[in-house]
Order: structure tokens, then sequence, then C-alpha cells
């Protein structure tokens, strides 16, 4: 009910530790899940236990940086993009794409990773003969289109003054 909590920076500080401290923790869980399906449950566990043991990690949880934020969006793509297709996925990926894009621009890179699982994954090359356009070509441009529709959605629900104010976001 007290308003001052926003001007005092020690109080915001404590909050953004916070965040940092949930996400990171979050993160080891997600790099295990990632590891896991790309490669074994050990080698899941081995990930888990050197991110989590990471004094850079730790440092950057501490201080709470961007940069935590956008390991947890970097490692909730990698899980998601692995994940069978299907419309709600590409939503759901666009939308962490966007709030990594809030977070930090940098993190556009990150759309590397959705793109290339959209258009690379579940190749079959039957379907690639016979129907490329209807089968192929059409799908990945809808999934394509829905990932980037969303991300850019989301990032400027989240980052709205980007356009708001365009000349101090591109400095």
């Amino acid at each position: 009910k007290d308003p001052t909590w926003l001007f005092e920076w020690g109080k915001i500080a404590v909050i953004g530790r916070h965040v940092s401290a949930m996400l990171s923790s979050i993160s080891i869980f997600l790099i295990y899940l990632a590891a896991k399906r790309f490669f074994s449950p050990a080698v899941g566990l081995v990930a888990a236990f050197l991110l989590s043991f990471s004094p850079w990690a730790i440092q950057q949880a501490h201080f709470a940086t961007t940069e935590t934020m956008l390991i947890f969006f970097l490692l909730l793509i990698l899980w998601l993009s692995y994940k069978p297709h299907k419309a709600r996925v590409y939503s759901l990926l666009g939308a962490v794409q966007g709030l990594a894009l809030a977070a930090k621009t940098t993190s556009v890179l990150f759309s590397v990773i959705p793109l290339a699982a959209i258009w690379f994954l579940n190749l079959d090359k039957k379907t690639l003969e016979r129907q490329f356009v209807k089968k192929f070509l059409l799908p990945r441009l809808r999934a394509t289109l829905a990932f980037l529709a969303t991300a850019a959605g989301t990032f400027l629900i989240f980052s709205p003054y980007t356009l708001i104010d365009r000349m101090h976001f591109l400095e």
C-alpha cells in the first residue's frame, strides 16, 4: 500500500535479485531438461551441476543482471524448439523470444534456434519430393509467420518505448 518502494533503489534491487535467483534456479532445471533431451539424463545432470556451481552464473544472479534472464530464455527456447511441431508451440516460442528481446535486444540471435527447428526438423524426403508446396513450404511459412508475429507483438508489449521513444532506443 506504500508506493515509496518504487523510488528506493535498495528495495528495487532486492526484488531484482529475487527475480534473478528464481530464473537462475529454473535455468538449472531447464538445462537438465534440454541436455537430457538432446543427449542423455547423465549429460543433463552434469550440465545442471556445472551451471549451478558456475561462478559466472552465481555472480550474475547476485547482481541481478539481464544475463540471468537471457540464459533462462535461451534454455527455454532450446527446450521448446525440439518439441513436436504444433501451432501453439510456435506462438509460445514467439512469446519467449519476444520476452528475451524485451530483456536485451542482442537476444535477437536466439531466433536462429526456433527458425532452424521450424525449417529443418522433421524433414521427410518423400514429402519433399511429392508435395513440396502443400506439405512442406506452406506449413513452415505459416509457422515462421506465427513465430515472428508473436515475437514482435510480445516485444512491443513489454518494451513499448522502443517505438514511443525510438531515438533513445537507438542510442
